[in-house]
């Protein structure tokens, strides 16, 4: 085949169906923006619901804390110790802290949504869930930041290295800062890492853990949340996997065909019926007669 014709066969930009695939591609990402958009749209306004109940809030941390404590959990004024003790790790902290989260989920989103739409659907979906659960625990279980809590001896790095990502005013702005438990920013972390260990059979996938074990270590050191957030933040992502993941199980066993429905019937030997099935179906072979019993009965004949 020529190279003309092998040009003249594949298809135009300008064909009829490259155009449908492009309305079908911009429909589809239209669609998630909108989705997308919906929920942070919701997730933000659901927040502020409680943004007022600062009594509440401040006694929650305080049980957090003890809680914490009674678990022998790492003391997070240690470990923020440590980083002050080095003003250029804090000082990243916080610019992880204000520059990363949302720009990686974005860009793990768009980086499946163009290669492995299935898998996007699926993290989009499980992004949803997780979401949704923790709106509900911001809305029942208001909790004030360690940071905000100066008997714990722990500072607000944000505002002595910066930069800050909230308003001096703890009530004001867009986002509810007595939304501590769970952490968002460790429950996306996880997912954005789940997304990768699904795609990827490299050994070297299981590096992707380290975005949420970096995350995780930042969102302590900078005051924002307790370490039991981000214990919360892993568990409703795994829910939310669960979750998922019981969908096509259940479908597909609603289609489940029986195997005696679909497997081959092997033909049965002459003479012999298929068992299970009437034997009028099947009646036996007559046997033809043997040579000599033929002769005898033409003699008789």
């Amino acid at each position: 085949m020529t190279q003309e014709a092998i040009t003249s066969a594949s298809p135009s930009p300008s064909t009829p169906s490259a155009r449908s695939a492009r309305v079908a591609l911009v429909r589809a990402l239209v669609i998630e923006v909108f989705l997308m958009g919906i929920m942070l749209a919701v997730y933000e306004l659901g927040r502020h619901l409680v943004d007022s109940e600062v009594s509440v809030a401040t006694a929650h941390a305080r049980h957090t804390w003890n809680l914490e404590r009674w678990l022998h959990f790492p003391s997070e004024a240690v470990v923020q110790r440590w980083v002050l003790d080095h003003a250029d790790v804090a000082r990243l902290s916080n610019l992880y802290y204000v520059g990363v989260h949302f720009p990686a989920t974005l860009a793990v989103l768009v980086w499946l949504f163009i290669r492995y739409r299935e898998q996007y659907l699926r993290i989009r979906t499980e992004m949803i869930i997780a979401t949704a659960i923790a709106l509900l625990i911001h809305i029942n279980y208001p909790l004030a930041p360690p940071r905000l809590m100066p008997g714990f001896g722990i500072v607000d790095t944000m505002v002595t290295v910066g930069p800050s990502a909230y308003p001096a005013s703890t009530t004001s702005g867009f986002a509810n800062q007595f939304a501590a438990m769970p952490s968002l920013h460790v429950g996306w972390a996880v997912l954005m890492a789940v997304a990768v260990l699904r795609i990827y059979r490299s050994r070297w996938r299981w590096a992707a853990l380290l975005y949420p074990a970096a995350t995780w270590t930042v969102v302590v050191v900078t005051g924002n949340h307790y370490i039991i957030d981000g214990v919360v933040g892993t568990l409703i992502v795994l829910v939310a996997v669960a979750t998922c993941g019981l969908v096509p199980r259940w479908r597909a066993g609603t289609r489940t065909v029986p195997r005696s429905a679909t497997a081959p019937v092997s033909p049965a030997p002459v003479g012999r019926p298929v068992i299970g099935l009437p034997r009028t179906l099947f009646p036996q072979a007559r046997q033809r007669p043997h040579a000599d019993q033929d002769q005898e009965l033409q003699d008789a004949r």
